[in-house]
């Protein structure tokens, strides 16, 4: 024990860390519904005690944790992914809300058109 409401959780020697890590993953979700104290909530070692980790031989658990660290990464690289193309949405709006297109669908420009001055900022004529 840590202190009054913390433990350190590790592994014995029959599971790798990888896939140690990704086995108590799969408990977050009841450690989160069974967390008690309202200053610094914490789950009771009782708890932690009846967690049952499946055991598998070394090789399948470095497979398993191979997989979902894959996984992981996939999902990590998807939202930057999707955190770009948010960003590239909020320029378009900026341009098409305050350019407008031209005839031919392209937006158009201070060089092109003419635009004059209004409380919202410049926008074509």
């Amino acid at each position: 024990m840590l202190a009054s409401t913390m433990t350190r959780v590790s592994s014995d020697s029959r599971f790798t860390p990888s896939y140690f890590f990704f086995a108590l993953k799969q408990w977050e979700s009841y450690l989160k519904s069974q967390t008690s104290g309202s200053g610094i909530p914490h789950v009771d070692k009782e708890v932690l005690g009846k967690l049952e980790i499946t055991e598998f031989a070394e090789s399948e658990q470095s497979k398993i944790a191979e997989v979902l660290s894959t996984v992981d990464r996939a999902i990590a690289q998807t939202k930057e992914l999707i955190a770009k193309q948010q960003r590239i949405k909020i320029g378009l709006m900026r341009d098409l809300l305050t350019l407008g297109i031209d005839e031919a669908g392209q937006l158009r420009s201070e060089a092109t058109h003419a635009f004059e001055d209004s409380p919202l900022g410049r926008i074509p004529m």
